[in-house]
Parts: structure tokens; sequence; C-alpha cells
């Protein structure tokens, strides 16, 4: 499989996936600041919170000028599962395209204090494009003989399957 293809296929897994009422990048950043739901700030921070098209997304996580650690930092702690489900192929293809490989999922999947209940809502579809990216990550690292990064997305691989 090539980068190309695993992109489409992640493009077509997600591709009905709509953030709903679900907690946004914006608005969980709000959360974090422990701004109130009702102030000016959060309201207007919660409206620039796409909520239709994930793929919108993609310019701001493919640019250069995001800051590596954007959804380290509270971001993705605070979004519920839909907002987790919506911004999840983003980053599977921000980490294709430009390499980066800080991604806040790889958190759920392992640290002591998350919890991986949101992975619930995946569908079959998702799930399978996950452990082929995983997959794809492995064969790359394997390419380049790259043994600190293939055992750690072994790992991760492994603690994904665990959870369903």
């Amino acid at each position: 499989m090539t980068k190309d293809e695993l992109i489409l296929e992640i493009q077509n897994a997600f591709k009905d996936i709509k953030l709903e009422d679900g907690i946004g990048m914006y608005e969980s950043n709000c959360i974090d600041d422990y701004d109130l739901p009702d102030s000016p700030k959060y309201i207007l921070e919660k409206k620039k919170d796409e909520r239709e098209n994930w793929e919108k997304l993609l310019p701001f996580f493919l640019s250069p000028e995001i800051p590596v650690g954007f959804l380290l930092v509270g971001r993705w702690g605070y979004m519920d599962a839909k907002g987790k489900r919506f911004v999840l192929p983003a980053l599977l293809i921000q980490e294709l395209e430009v390499n980066r490989l800080n991604n806040p999922f790889y958190d759920d999947l392992v640290m002591w204090y998350s919890t991986a209940e949101w992975m619930t809502i995946l569908s079959e579809t998702q799930v399978s494009v996950i452990i082929k990216f995983f997959e794809f990550q492995l064969e790359k690292f394997i390419q380049n003989d790259d043994v600190i990064y293939f055992d750690l997305y072994f790992y991760y691989l492994e603690a994904f399957k665990q959870n369903f």
C-alpha cells in the first residue's frame, strides 16, 4: 500500500463524520483554560470549530506553522469522543504527510491515566484503517531501520488492538 492509497482509505473511512454536538479543538482549549461556557471568549472560540467536514482541518494540520504541541497541550485531553473522532483522520494524515510523530491519539492508547472508551464510537471500517495506518508506519520504520520508532509503533498497534 502506498501513502496516497492509505490517505484515500482514511478519507473514505471518515468521510461522513461530523463533529455534531461534540467538543472541538477550540472549545476544548477553552475548557482547559477554565473559561466558562457563557463567557465571550468561550462562545467565540467554539464558533471557530469546524463541525461539518473534518477535511477542512487539513490545511491547518498540514501547515508548517502549526505548533508541534498544538493538540498535546490540553486540547486533545478535553475533547469528547465525537471531537476526538472528528480530528483523528486529520492527525493521521498529518503524520503521513509531514512526518510529525507527536500524535496525541497515542496517549489514549498507552497512558495509564487515559481512557479508551471514546474509541468505541469508531466504526469497523475506521478501526481497520487505523490498523492499516500502524502497519504502514511499521513497514516504513523497517525500511528505514528505525528500531526505536518500530518498537514504539508496534506497542501503539498492540494497545489499539486491545481496545477492540
